[in-house]
């Protein structure tokens, strides 16, 4: 499913700068229709998680922004090496 900007900031109850600034930060991108941007369930997802952190645990919106990208990048790693396991384990 997508989501407008709009949609994405009532459901989260940000401000829709707040998306903007977090795309500038590079926690998401956004796909494009007509111009405008539209949300990815995911995209949802990894803003939620950064809204937490910055809410509830304090976190500077920079330093949630990076705790989520490292967290990204952990469990695709972990997926991969899931993958390795599985293949030697097989072989």
């Amino acid at each position: 499913m997508v989501y407008s900007v709009g949609e994405v900031a009532e459901r989260l109850g940000v401000h829709w700068r707040t998306l903007h600034n977090w795309e500038r930060a590079g926690l998401v991108q956004p796909a494009r229709a007509g111009g405008r941007r539209v949300y990815s369930d995911k995209n949802l997802e990894t803003l939620s998680r950064a809204l937490k952190l910055t809410r509830e645990e304090r976190f500077p919106p920079r330093a949630a922004a990076l705790i989520v990208t490292l967290e990204r990048r952990v469990a695709d790693l972990e997926s991969r090496l899931g993958e390795r396991g599985h293949l030697a384990a097989a072989g």
